[in-house]
């Protein structure tokens, strides 16, 4: 049976998982293999994720602030793009990328489970 979600920003229960950035699963389960997820993230300070990838898609939107995307294994790879609300990327499993959310920014993260980061080694 298909899962239902309705809610308010109001409803939205916020966790921490690093100083200035809280997460919000909002359906689904990430960790559960081949769960479809929906996650939240919000950041009230800059944030930068170095490059890595995950074992599945993952696709994001940009609701609030901005961020910018990166492809390869290193910032030498390729230039960072910048996405602003309503943007809209799709980064295919396996492959290499980076981000760096600005400060004040909303990202919905969707796929499916097992959502896994896998750091890379320089």
């Amino acid at each position: 049976m298909e899962q239902q979600a309705l809610m308010s920003p109001a409803s939205i229960s916020w966790r921490e998982v690093w100083p200035g950035v809280m997460t919000s699963v909002i359906a689904g389960c990430p960790e559960d293999e081949d769960s479809p997820f929906v996650v939240l993230y919000r950041t009230s300070v800059p944030l930068e994720m170095g490059t890595h990838s995950h074992p599945r898609e993952e696709r994001l939107t940009v609701l609030d602030g901005s961020l910018e995307l990166g492809f390869g294994e290193s910032s030498a790879d390729s230039e960072m793009q910048s996405l602003g609300p309503g943007s809209y990327a799709v980064i295919p499993g396996g492959v290499p990328h980076r981000l760096r959310y600005a400060a004040g920014s909303l990202v919905q993260i969707h796929g499916r489970g097992r959502f896994e980061t896998r750091r890379l080694q320089r």
